[in-house]
């Protein structure tokens, strides 16, 4: 039983903390509705690099574009729901 133990613990390595970041970002890209793909391809975009390879420092200002686009569709609502009123 502790040989099995032990083989276990070797075959679950710590994932690498870029992959974490990546998958950190699709996960709130998810939740904007942007697809894996669109998300992958704005991240390539800004960095040029292809979206397995990127880390924080490629994800990061891709983050922030997604931030500002989220910024300015809540001003628009917010506007528009000021406007109906």
């Amino acid at each position: 039983m502790l040989a099995r133990q032990h083989h276990q613990i070797q075959n679950t390595a710590p994932r690498e903390p870029a992959a974490m970041y990546r998958d950190g970002f699709l996960q709130a890209t998810r939740h904007l509705g942007i697809t894996r793909d669109d998300a992958a391809a704005l991240v390539e975009s800004i960095s040029g690099r292809p979206f397995d390879e990127c880390g924080w420092a490629e994800l990061e200002p891709a983050i922030h574009q997604l931030q500002v686009l989220v910024d300015v569709l809540s001003g628009a609502e917010s506007v528009r729901r000021k406007g109906c009123g």
